[in-house]
């Protein structure tokens, strides 16, 4: 998969037991996929984990394996929605990629998750012939009736148009 840019953010306040639940099963209507996935770590706070060594063990106990959970919205979102839909979720955090898709991190992961889009309905982006404009449209579902050419071409700033 080709890595899309994105944006990450941590969410205030996660509810792991409803992050949890909603993940726990496949979501009879598709509207998220989600994905587990062990993760070794060195950098989890282990004072939340009872660890107890025996002097007879030679294995070291300085590497925690945990699972991490992500969920991956099936449609194209803005990046604002991806935040708060993350949020009523109960994620961790949140990494809302340039393409419309949306991950919902849990509070076992590192990193943001994965950086790989993957949302089921959401359409890959060719770079080369990204518009914002146009995007931002389809994902407001607006019509190509009301689309502005002057705005996507760059000419409303010509003439004082105030919202660009």
């Amino acid at each position: 998969m080709e890595k899309i840019d994105s944006q990450v953010g941590d969410l205030a306040e996660p509810f792991p037991q409803l992050f949890q639940a909603l993940t726990a099963e496949k979501d009879p209507m598709l509207r998220w996929t989600s994905m587990e996935f062990p993760i070794d770590s060195n950098d989890l706070d282990k004072s939340k984990y009872k660890l107890v060594v025996h002097p007879q063990d030679t294995a070291q106990v300085d590497q925690v394996t945990v699972n991490c959970t992500v969920l991956y919205m099936s449609q194209c979102v803005s990046g604002s929605r991806c935040k708060d839909t993350c949020k009523s979720m109960g994620a961790a955090a949140y990494r809302w990629f340039f393409d419309g898709c949306c991950e919902c991190v849990g509070t076992q992961c590192i990193n943001y998750g994965v950086n790989e889009s993957r949302c089921i309905q959401c359409p890959m982006v060719n770079k080369e012939n990204h518009d914002d404009i146009l995007t931002d449209q389809h994902q407001a579902n607006n019509s190509a009736d009301n689309f502005d050419e002057a705005a996507a071409q760059g000419d409303g700033a010509a003439k004082g148009d105030p919202n660009l």
